[in-house]
């Protein structure tokens, strides 16, 4: 299904956040989760089909929330980077952030979204900023 996502007052129809499609309806004998505690995926046997219609997606009460978020899932991904043996790489928190500002900004369109476009774009390289100094640390 394509996800919505509803962002501090507006729907968001640029950025990287649509079509955000989620597998969603499937039978529980043939799905099973896998991955992280943070972005973990739906495995299934068999074919998936799509649907049209908008899955209607409300991420965040605020930005104080989105930021709250943020940090904690910072430290859960940088906890389990750490544990499966990833080091710290300063060239990587160096670079690595603004990339991910220019990926959401401009290569997925962000700027068409206008101000909440450029947040979106700001909290995912603040994420990638986190993780990777708290991996360092």
């Amino acid at each position: 299904m394509p996800r919505r996502a509803f962002y501090l007052g507006a729907w968001i129809r640029h950025s990287g956040w649509y079509p955000d499609r989620k597998l969603r309806l499937y039978d529980r004998r043939r799905g099973r989760w896998a991955g992280d505690f943070v972005h973990e995926t739906l495995e299934v046997d068999g074919a998936i089909l799509s649907f049209t219609g908008d899955l209607l997606h409300f991420p965040y009460r605020n930005w104080a929330d989105h930021l709250q978020r943020i940090d904690r899932y910072t430290r859960l991904a940088a906890d389990a980077a750490r544990k499966n043996g990833r080091r710290g790489n300063v060239l990587r928190l160096l670079l690595a952030p603004p990339l991910i500002f220019l990926k959401a900004f401009v290569l997925r369109a962000g700027f068409l979204d206008g101000w909440r476009g450029a947040l979106i774009a700001t909290a995912g390289a603040r994420y990638v900023f986190k993780r990777e100094l708290r991996i360092l640390r």
